[in-house]
């Protein structure tokens, strides 16, 4: 059994360091299981303008790891949802796979195991009348 528990913030693909990486969101922990669920989670991104410009090579990335109440919390497994592909400032909700780390560092310890899919709930409003509206209907 793990804790899980799930990072959540933006990416930028094209450079190496992670766009805005201090600002990571985090859901709670979740004791004992493997088929968490979090609820009333609400994560709000700053999106740079030049991701609005050209959402190419930006995504929201989603860690999930294992808390560890002592020592370093364990990998699970992180989805990357594309920028791109949240269009016409829609809901979009859907089950992502989850996969191992990438990038030089991590391939010597390749032998995670990462099995399993999150499902998520994204939407992209990037105009403000949306964005009071989306507030007036959230907070109703």
């Amino acid at each position: 059994m793990s804790n899980p528990y799930g990072q959540v913030y933006l990416k930028n693909n094209l450079k190496r360091r992670t766009f805005m990486g201090k600002r990571r969101y985090r859901t709670y922990y979740i004791e004992k299981t493997v088929h968490p669920k979090w609820t009333n989670q609400i994560f709000l991104l700053d999106i740079p303008p030049e991701a609005v410009k050209t959402t190419r090579g930006y995504s929201v990335r989603v860690n999930i790891k294992d808390f560890q109440f002592l020592g370093g919390d364990n990998f699970l497994g992180q989805c990357d949802v594309q920028l791109n592909s949240l269009n016409h400032q829609n809901e979009t909700v859907g089950w992502f796979p989850l996969a191992a780390r990438t990038g030089k560092m991590f391939q010597r310890t390749s032998n995670e195991k990462v099995s399993g899919s999150v499902k998520l709930r994204l939407q992209w409003i990037h105009s403000t009348t949306r964005l009071l509206d989306y507030r007036e209907d959230f907070l109703v």
